[in-house]
């Protein structure tokens, strides 16, 4: 029985690699410059500005064809939701985040929050993360509005998470700023496709 198993157990390790090997082998048969894209990708180290709380995180950012995606972790938070807003400046530099001025509006929009497009929200109102009961947020976001170069690029300015809910509105209070960090663009990656 232990010989069955075991020839099942290669059979199938030979059936997996086999196909990873073919789908690499056929990649690599149809490479031409056509088939590859170069990425603006980022990051973002998140820190809390004051001794009172201890919330922190990471954020990686990579501008695709549609967008740009967001994922990461904020932890220290209460458990629940947290407006999460790109802010006009860069500079973390100062008690509470303040020196990173109000959320990035470069088209003087009303306050709003994704799926809205650009003429119903800031182009730095992200939405909210939402913390688990260990005050752990997992953060995946896709956004269309934002972008890592151009017009509407958030690159060099700061995102920064609230104490509170943001409720999508106009008169919206998110509350304090928790946590905040620059989105520092990397080196550039190139994708195969």
């Amino acid at each position: 029985m232990e010989i069955v198993n075991n020839l099942a157990a290669c059979l199938l390790l030979v059936s997996i690699f086999g196909c990873v090997s073919c789908d690499f082998e056929r990649r690599m048969r149809h490479h031409h410059p056509n088939h590859h894209s170069v990425q603006d990708v980022a990051s973002v180290r998140m820190t809390s500005p004051t001794k009172t709380n201890s919330v922190s995180g990471f954020l990686a950012l990579s501008q695709t064809q549609y967008g740009v995606k967001l994922v990461g972790y904020i932890i220290g938070l209460t458990p629940g939701k947290h407006g999460m807003h790109v802010h006009t400046f860069g500079d973390v530099t100062t008690d509470g985040c303040t020196s990173t001025g109000s959320h990035y509006n470069p088209h003087n929009a009303t306050h709003g929050g994704p799926p809205n497009g650009i003429d119903k929200r800031h182009v730095g109102d992200l939405g909210n993360v939402v913390a688990d009961e260990n005050g752990v947020a997992l953060v995946r976001i896709f956004d269309r509005v934002i972008s890592l170069s151009g017009p509407q690029s958030i690159a060099n300015r700061a995102i920064v998470v609230h104490a509170n809910e943001d409720d999508l509105t106009p008169n919206a209070n998110p509350g304090p700023r928790l946590a905040c960090g620059t989105i520092l663009k990397t080196k550039k990656v190139t994708r195969y496709h």
